[in-house]
């Protein structure tokens, strides 16, 4: 076996015969190291007064000299009592002079914490913590679908929805598309609208269009919307996202969205995007390059293969 250097404490051989020179100890470990180092020299200097043996004069310097050099390796190597503690390291517990090396561990980390745990309550409602002031509050249409089937709509809507093909995952619609479709179409808003499906260059079949409103007989063929038929007709052409032209057209068919140009909001798994109003576009055709940069990227994943 390895000679033991002086001064290492015997508690401490199994580490120092297995390569360790470094060990860092917290407070409780080194008072409790300091009192054993403390209860061993005073059971030897009882030992040596029973036994009536004085150590010579040149004994008690060399073992002086011994420990000032053994102090100084200690010191040295890490293992000086005075050394500072390192929180972070690893801690080693001993207790009395039990020989078994201890397991290395890793060092526990702090538990994070969820982060609105620091978030102030401040002002929050009774029964109110962060998370629930800071949810995003459901969106809502303000209108719900009619149950009623398409045998029973109103006939114009019936007739036209006949003739809408389902399953195109783009929908278009603003206010004056029911003239468009059913009453006096203008070609100055279907060459605008060629222009943006062109420059989108999507494939065939991806767009189709339903109107907010059409054509009523009783107001003089004004356009009346119905907002319940509009939704009812949506759920069932199933399209991916709705592309409201508007704010009027909006306003009609859901104005539970407070949502202006270039705004988006996903309800119920479909994407309800809002443009500029048609009238608008017209009337400054330089805006379109703008809604088409807008909606490139933002069509993409709709686009069919």
């Amino acid at each position: 076996m390895a000679a033991l250097p002086l001064g290492i404490h015997p508690a401490f051989a199994p580490w120092h015969l297995a390569g360790v020179r470094h060990l860092y100890l917290d407070d409780a470990a080194l008072a409790a190291l300091r009192e054993a180092q403390t209860d061993d020299g005073q059971e030897r200097a009882v030992q040596q007064a029973s036994q009536g043996t004085a150590q010579p004069a040149s004994r008690t310097d060399s073992v002086g000299m011994a420990s000032a050099a053994s102090r100084s390796r200690r010191a040295e190597n890490g293992i000086d009592s005075g050394r500072r503690v390192d929180e972070a390291s690893v801690r080693l517990q001993t207790s009395g002079t039990d020989d078994t090396p201890p397991s290395r561990t890793r060092p526990t980390r702090p538990e994070r914490q969820p982060a609105h745990a620091n978030r102030s309550t401040k002002g929050l409602p009774e029964g109110q913590d962060g998370v629930a002031a800071t949810r995003p509050a459901p969106v809502t249409l303000g209108v719900e679908a009619t149950s009623l089937p398409p045998e029973q709509w109103p006939a114009i809507w019936r007739d036209l929805f006949t003739r809408t093909p389902a399953g195109s995952p783009l929908l278009w619609t603003y206010w004056a598309l029911g003239d468009d479709l059913c009453g006096k179409p203008d070609d100055t808003r279907r060459q605008l609208l060629r222009r943006i499906l062109g420059a989108l260059a999507m494939p065939r079949g991806t767009h189709s269009f339903w109107p907010v409103a059409l054509p009523d007989e009783a107001s003089g063929g004004d356009l009346v919307a119905d907002a319940p038929v509009f939704h009812a007709a949506v759920q069932r052409l199933a399209p991916r996202c709705v592309l409201l032209m508007g704010s009027r057209a909006l306003k009609a068919v859901a104005p539970g969205l407070q949502l202006r140009p270039f705004q988006q909001v996903n309800h119920q798994g479909r994407l309800f995007i809002v443009l500029p109003d048609m009238d608008m576009l017209l009337q400054d055709p330089s805006r379109t390059d703008a809604v088409v940069a807008y909606l490139r990227p933002t069509l993409m994943p709709f686009a069919r293969r």
